[in-house]
């Protein structure tokens, strides 16, 4: 279950850590942005990964939306296991896009600055 858990952590992050007096919008691009900063992109991997990293956010908080996640509620085990499959493809689509426009370090900052994030997910509901 903890491998299950930590494939929907970095989407799930978006969903139930922001703040509740912050909108899930502002919390997006806090994170968004803070990301950003973190892989030290030029402006022209800015231009180029900005759509990407915010298309994956959107289509990874489908998948939860269609599974029937709710915000503040923690996941049951038949919901985790309903969008194991997608979040995995949808990650590796991400990641599989970004490897064209980040450089091997900036790749391996954005799977740390992931990391961190289930991390900090698993951390909130144990």
């Amino acid at each position: 279950m903890k491998q299950t858990f930590g494939i929907a952590a970095l989407a799930l992050t978006l969903v139930f850590t922001a703040a509740p007096s912050v909108s899930a919008q502002q919390f997006d691009q806090a994170q968004l942005q803070e990301t950003i900063a973190r892989l030290n992109l030029t402006e022209a991997q800015k231009q180029a990964a900005r759509p990407v990293i915010e298309a994956g956010v959107r289509e990874r908080l489908q998948i939860l939306q269609n599974a029937g996640f709710e915000r503040g509620k923690k996941p049951t085990f038949s919901q985790l296991m309903k969008v194991r499959g997608p979040i995995t493809e949808s990650r590796a689509r991400t990641e599989a896009q970004l490897s064209t426009i980040l450089d091997p370090a900036q790749m391996a900052e954005y799977r740390k600055i992931t990391d961190e994030r289930r991390k900090q997910l698993r951390a909130q509901f144990q």
